[in-house]
């Protein structure tokens, strides 16, 4: 999972804070047996203008890299599911696919249908 959380630098939330958030959301998964291996964030506000933050690759590029450290084959088609233009402009700056959800989207209301037409596609 790739994250903006620019109210880390505007200190509305610590990072201490948004670990806690991303440890609710962890332990809420697991009660359905799912889980996200590994959460990435940019903690910078726009005007940061760093590398990480969404539209910029960044964090793609760095989710890839340690994939790949860690021994999980990247050779595979990669996608990104996101709900913002500034998501799908993150896909295409990283050279992958990216998929809208959102209900005024005609194709994927939600994330599991997302979910659901990446695993039909991968089978």
């Amino acid at each position: 999972m790739i994250t903006n959380q620019r109210g880390i630098a505007k200190r509305l939330m610590s990072e201490e804070d948004l670990q806690k958030i991303h440890n609710f959301m962890q332990d809420s998964l697991q009660k359905s047996a799912a889980k996200i291996d590994k959460i990435f964030y940019c903690p910078h506000d726009i005007s940061d203008n760093c590398e990480c933050r969404k539209p910029k690759p960044g964090m793609i590029v760095r989710a890839l890299n340690e994939l790949e450290r860690d021994g999980v084959s990247i050779n595979v088609p990669k996608y990104l599911i996101g709900d913002s233009e500034s998501d799908m402009q993150t896909a295409k700056n990283a050279g992958i696919t990216g998929l809208k959800i959102g209900k005024e989207n005609k194709e994927f209301k939600n994330l599991y249908q997302a979910v659901k037409y990446l695993l039909k596609i991968s089978s």
